[in-house]
C-alpha cells in the first residue's frame, strides 16, 4: 500500500491536498510540524513525503534538518514552496534535492499526476523482471497511463517500434496519451473509455493510432483500470493494443467479395436457393420473386416446396436431402408454378459447403428457367416427328407401286387358280353325279349280263372329264394359292411394321428382323437391279433402339444403293449386288452391333464422302432426290442412338455404309 505523509512546516496549508488524495483511495497522514513528521516518517517508512515550505527561517531550518536526518530512504520527496527568490530559500531547495519541486499556487491534478507516476513505478509487478520481460516480448502494444488518460507511464518495445520510437530513440514515457490518437476521434474515444472505467467495465473497441510520422493505423484496444483502495490506492490504466491492419485488409477484401457476389446473386436471372442440413430453405434470391411472383419470405423453411409442381415436390425434396447426406453434386429438372398458375420448367445443379466428413453443411441449388427451351424442344420434337412421318410417307409412296406389283402376283395366283378350281369342280361334280348313276345302273344290270357296257361308259366319262389332269393340277393350284397367301402375309406384316407409328421410348429389338422386313417391303426397288446376299449373325444380341427409325434408316440406305446401281445395270446385262451383314464387334472397350450395307455400284470420289450427310446435299438430278435421306440416316444413328456411321468407298469398287449401334444404350445421361 502506497503511504503518503504530509508535513506542514508553515506558510501553506496542505490539508486540502491531503484530502484530495485520500478521496482517491490513497493512504495519507498529516503531520503539523517537523518533529511529528520526522517521527512518523521513521515509523511508517512513507513512500512519498510532501513538505510544505515557507520563507520563514524556522521552516527553512526544518526542511534542511529533514534532509540531513536521512529518514526518507528510497522514498519520493515533493517540495512545495511559494516561489521565493530569497537566497536562503534557494540554498535550501538546492540542498534538499527534492524529486519534485512545485510552486504555490498549484493545480491539484498536476500534483496528483506526480503521485500516480510514483504509484505506478512502485508496483511490484512492473518492477518484476519476469513480468517486464513478458511485456517487452509480446507482439501486442502495451501502454500504461494514469486513470485520467493523460500521461504515458510505460510502453513496451512493440508499441515503441510501431509508433516510431525504436530502441535508443526518444522514449514514449512522459508523453501525453492524447498525442497517440487522432484529434477527430479523441474526445469521443476518451469519453467512452472513461465512462466504462468509471462503471467498472473493461472497455474494448477499434480505433486508430497515430504514428510518429502522422500515419494512422487501425488497432483494436482493450482498456483496464487497475488498483484501488484494496491495493494501496495505486490506480493506473493499461491499454492492450493490437495492429489490425492486415485483418482490416482481409475484412475489406471479404466485404468487396461479398458485395460482388451479392450483386451477382441479386441481379442474376438464375434462381439461387440455400438450404440447411434439414432441407429447409434459408435463402432465396430475388429472382424467385421476379420469375415466380412470390415474396422470398414466403419460401423460408418448407415454404419453397409448396410452389414446386405437386408431381415433382417429393422428388426434389428427396434429392436435396440425399445431396445433403451424401455430399454429391446432382443435376435435376423439375417444375414450379408461378402465382398465375403457369408452369415453369427448371434445370438445376447442386453444390455446397462441405464439413470434414465430406457432407454439405449448406446446400446451394442453382436453377435456371428453361421453359422456353422446353417448349422449343417440344416443337422441335414434333417437327422431327412430322418430318420423320413425312419421310416415311414419301418412302411408302415410292414403294407403293412396287408393293402393289408384288401383291398383284399372288393375287393373280388366287384368281387363276380359283377360276381353274371352279371349272374343274363343275366337271368333277358332273362326273361324280354320272358315276353315281352308273353305279346304281351297275347294280341293276350286272345280273342281266350288261356289265361290260356300263364299264365302257365309265371309262368314257373319266376321259371326257380329264380326271387325270385335274387330279394332278388341283393340288398344285392349291399349293400356289397357299404360297401366294404366305407372300401376301409377309408383305402385309412387313408393311405393318414399317408404317407403324412406333414408340418414343427405345425398346429391345432384334436387328436381323428389322433387316428382313425392310428388304421385303423394298423388294420391288431392288429385284430388277440387284441380287441380295445376307450374312446375318443369328446370335446377335438385342439392341436398345427405336425400331421404326432404324428401319427407315436402313430403307434409305437400300434405296441409295439401288440408285447407285441403276446406271451400272443399264450399261451392263448383269444385275448388281447388295450385301447386308450384321455382327457383334468391340471397339473402345464397348460392344457394338455392326450393320454393313454394301453395293457394287460405281462408288464415289473422296471429296464427296465428307458431304453426303449434309442436309439437302445430293448428287442426283433435280426431281430424283431431296438430299434428306442420308441426313436422316446420320441423325438416327448418331443423334438418336449415340451410334457411329462411316463410309468406305472407292470409285469403280462400290460403297459400304458401316453402322454401329451400342448394345447397351439403355442408360441415359445422369438426370434426376
Amino acid at each position: 500500500m502506497l503511504k503518503i505523509l504530509f508535513i506542514h512546516t508553515g506558510g501553506h496549508a496542505l490539508k486540502d491536498l491531503e484530502r484530495f488524495l485520500a478521496s482517491r483511495g490513497y493512504f495519507t497522514m498529516l503531520a503539523l510540524d517537523m518533529t511529528d513528521g520526522l517521527k512518523v516518517a521513521m515509523e511508517m517508512k512513507a513512500d512519498i513525503v510532501v513538505l510544505g515550505m515557507s520563507d520563514e527561517a524556522a521552516s527553512l531550518s526544518s526542511v534542511r534538518s529533514f534532509h540531513l536526518e536521512g529518514c526518507l530512504g528510497d522514498g519520493m520527496l515533493i517540495l512545495l514552496y511559494g516561489g521565493y527568490d530569497a537566497a536562503e530559500a534557494l540554498s535550501v531547495i538546492s540542498e534538499v534535492e527534492a524529486d519534485v519541486i512545485l510552486r504555490f499556487p498549484l493545480d491539484p491534478f498536476d500534483f496528483y499526476n506526480h503521485v500516480r507516476r510514483r504509484a505506478l513505478n512502485s508496483r511490484s509487478g512492473v518492477s518484476d523482471h519476469g513480468l517486464a520481460t513478458v511485456l517487452e516480448e509480446v507482439r501486442d502494444f502495451i501502454i500504461m497511463t494514469d486513470e485520467e488518460l493523460q500521461e504515458v507511464f510505460h510502453a513496451n518495445l512493440a508499441a515503441k517500434e510501431v509508433l516510431g520510437f525504436p530502441e535508443g530513440s526518444a522514449d514514449l514515457a512522459g508523453k501525453w496519451l492524447r498525442e497517440l490518437f487522432p484529434k477527430d476521434l479523441l474526445n469521443l474515444l476518451f469519453s467512452s473509455i472513461r465512462d466504462a472505467l468509471r462503471e467498472g467495465r473493461v472497455w474494448s473497441g477499434e480505433t486508430r493510432l497515430v504514428q510518429r510520422d502522422g500515419t494512422r493505423i487501425p488497432v483494436s484496444v482493450q482498456v483496464n483500470l487497475h488498483g484501488g483502495q484494496d491495493e494501496g490506492g495505486n490506480r493506473f490504466v493499461s491499454m492492450v493494443i493490437r495492429d489490425i491492419t492486415e485483418l482490416k485488409r482481409t475484412q475489406e477484401s471479404l466485404e468487396r467479395q461479398e458485395a460482388f457476389y451479392r450483386l451477382i446473386t441479386e441481379n442474376t436471372s438464375d434462381l439461387i436457393g440455400l438450404f440447411d442440413p434439414k432441407g429447409d430453405s434459408i435463402y432465396c434470391s430475388p429472382s424467385y420473386e421476379k420469375i415466380l411472383g412470390y415474396g422470398t419470405w414466403q419460401m423460408d423453411g418448407q415454404g419453397l416446396y409448396e410452389f414446386i409442381h405437386h408431381e415433382d415436390r417429393d422428388r426434389v425434396r428427396g434429392v436435396i436431402l440425399s445431396a445433403l447426406s451424401d455430399g454429391k453434386e446432382v443435376f435435376l429438372e423439375y417444375r414450379m408454378v408461378n402465382w398465375k398458375g403457369d408452369i415453369h420448367h427448371l434445370e438445376a445443379t447442386t453444390g455446397g459447403i462441405r464439413n470434414s466428413f465430406g457432407r454439405f453443411e449448406r446446400l446451394i441449388l442453382v436453377s435456371r428457367d428453361i421453359t422456353l427451351q422446353v417448349h422449343q424442344r417440344e416443337e422441335r420434337r414434333l417437327m422431327e416427328m412430322h418430318k420423320f412421318h413425312a419421310q416415311k410417307m414419301e418412302s411408302i409412296g415410292q414403294l407403293a407401286a412396287g408393293i402393289a406389283h408384288e401383291m398383284n402376283t399372288p393375287i393373280q395366283y388366287f384368281g387363276d387358280n380359283i377360276w381353274f378350281i371352279r371349272d374343274s369342280f363343275e366337271d368333277l361334280a358332273k362326273m361324280l353325279k354320272s358315276m353315281r348313276g352308273l353305279l346304281d345302273s351297275l347294280k341293276e344290270e350286272s345280273s342281266a349280263g350288261k356289265l361290260p357296257g356300263v364299264l365302257e361308259k365309265i371309262d368314257k366319262l373319266w376321259d371326257s372329264a380329264d380326271a387325270e389332269y385335274l387330279i394332278s393340277e388341283i393340288p398344285e393350284a392349291i399349293q400356289q394359292s397357299l404360297q401366294g397367301c404366305g407372300n401376301l402375309t409377309q408383305i402385309i406384316s412387313a408393311m405393318k411394321e414399317f408404317s407403324h407409328p412406333g414408340t418414343e421410348e427405345k425398346i429391345q429389338t432384334q436387328l436381323n428382323e428389322v433387316v428382313r422386313n425392310t428388304m421385303i417391303i423394298s423388294r420391288n426397288e431392288w429385284k430388277y437391279l440387284a441380287d441380295v446376299e445376307y450374312n446375318l449373325d443369328e446370335s446377335l444380341p438385342m439392341v436398345h433402339c427405336l425400331p421404326n427409325e432404324i428401319g427407315q434408316m436402313l430403307l434409305n440406305l437400300v434405296i441409295n444403293a439401288c440408285h447407285a446401281l441403276e446406271e451400272q445395270v443399264f450399261a451392263q446385262t448383269d444385275k448388281g449386288l447388295i450385301r447386308l451383314s450384321t455382327s457383334l464387334v468391340q471397339a473402345n472397350g464397348q460392344n457394338w452391333v455392326e450393320l454393313r450395307v454394301q453395293d457394287s455400284g460405281a462408288g464415289m470420289p473422296a471429296e464427296l464422302k465428307n458431304r453426303i450427310f449434309e442436309p439437302f446435299f445430293t448428287t442426283k438430278p433435280v426431281g430424283k432426290g431431296t438430299g434428306q435421306g442420308l441426313a436422316i440416316v446420320h441423325n438416327v444413328v448418331v443423334d438418336k442412338h449415340s451410334g457411329q456411321i462411316h463410309v468406305e468407298s472407292l470409285q469403280g469398287e462400290g460403297t459400304t455404309f458401316v453402322i454401329r449401334l451400342p448394345v447397351n444404350n439403355s442408360v441415359p445421361p445422369l438426370r434426376i
